[in-house]
């Protein structure tokens, strides 16, 4: 996977006035690296020599810019799990806004191009903002930026209002909340946070769980247990969507439906009960 071209016109070089550089990643789990071009894309040249590790898993973050800086051809910004920073044209990266209290999974980087120690960054936690080149940064934390995978509630009163949100976990809040003067939301579980099913019966019990079909059943003050069904012995393994569905029956209470790579599926406390041909 590459990503967009970036055209870098230099103030400093006449070169690149001319014939702009451009920037070029190849993105995939065994090769990640960074190609340029000094001729406005005519020949490339990888900039490397050793693999950008850690920057994606599990596929190429197709949403990860990568940015140049308006004032230095040789100043790029990729942004991946970590955000990483190079000085010299691409031969060596180091990286920024890796403060313990920012978050991880960058999906863009804004140099602003009339003052280039200003950078603004969105990730999986929200905004962040520099005005000297990443050294000191500020959470811009009174923006509600949050993604909501899926929204559930129990039958409580007054209801619970729980929520699966995008690399932030499994968070519950009371409906009666009053936001700025007491704590909005409680984290019950954690990763991708993906459907919720709350007991209606038991309000201490809720099924829910993160990315790719890792579901579970969480009981309050005790362990949670696994519920996501194995394949058999000679079976080929299950294929879990990203956000795999997982419904509570209206009928039983103790049924779960779950949907892996099968047409229809039941499961009770990660027992299947049933299944149907493949898709």
């Amino acid at each position: 996977m590459t990503s967009k071209p970036e055209n870098t016109p230099s103030k400093t070089s006449p070169n690149t006035l001319a014939t702009p550089t451009r920037y070029v990643q190849h993105r995939s789990q065994r090769r990640r690296a960074l190609y340029r071009s000094n001729d406005g894309g005519k020949s490339w040249t990888r900039t490397h020599s050793e693999a950008l590790k850690d920057v994606y898993y599990t596929y190429g973050y197709y949403f990860g810019m990568m940015k140049v800086a308006p004032d230095n051809p040789e100043e790029a910004y990729i942004a991946g799990v970590p955000c990483l920073r190079t000085r010299d044209g691409g031969k060596t990266w180091k990286a920024v806004f890796d403060a313990d209290d920012i978050h991880v999974d960058h999906h863009v980087v804004w140099l602003d191009p009339r003052d280039p120690e200003h950078i603004v960054l969105g990730n999986d936690g929200g905004l962040y903002e520099s005005y000297d080149r990443a050294e000191n940064v500020r959470h811009l934390d009174n923006v509600a930026v949050g993604q909501f995978y899926t929204v559930a509630v129990d039958m409580e009163k007054p209801y619970n209002v729980y929520g699966g949100l995008q690399d932030n976990g499994v968070q519950k809040g009371s409906s009666k909340n009053v936001a700025g003067k007491e704590e909005d939301w409680e984290y019950i579980f954690g990763g991708d946070g993906m459907c919720v099913a709350p007991d209606i019966k038991n309000p201490k019990i809720v099924y829910t769980g993160f990315q790719f079909g890792n579901y579970y059943r969480l009981e309050e003050g005790g362990e949670s247990t696994e519920i996501t069904p194995k394949h058999d012995i000679g079976e080929d393994k299950y294929r879990w969507n990203w956000r795999t569905p997982l419904i509570r029956s209206p009928h039983n209470h103790e049924i779960i439906y779950m949907v892996p790579n099968m047409s229809f599926g039941v499961w009770t406390w990660g027992m299947r009960l049933s299944g149907s041909a493949r898709i």
